[in-house]
């Protein structure tokens, strides 16, 4: 899953190079089903820290919004 969203993510920056890099901010409830599928998924244990640290960097910007 983690593989499949990577390769989303990567399609959608290389279509879209020419936009601003603030087009590009996640709303709200984006941040929620971002969390949501961390939650619900697996990953390796050499990925937990990365995972880690990119879960805070959300739940921060979710608490801001």
């Amino acid at each position: 899953m983690f593989k499949k969203v990577m390769s989303l993510l990567d399609k959608i920056t290389q279509g879209s190079s020419s936009q601003k890099e603030e087009d590009f901010s996640l709303e709200k409830h984006e941040i929620e089903f971002i969390l949501l599928l961390i939650k619900e998924s697996t990953f390796k244990g050499e990925y937990i820290e990365t995972l880690y640290n990119i879960a805070y960097k959300l739940q921060q910007q979710y608490l801001k919004k």
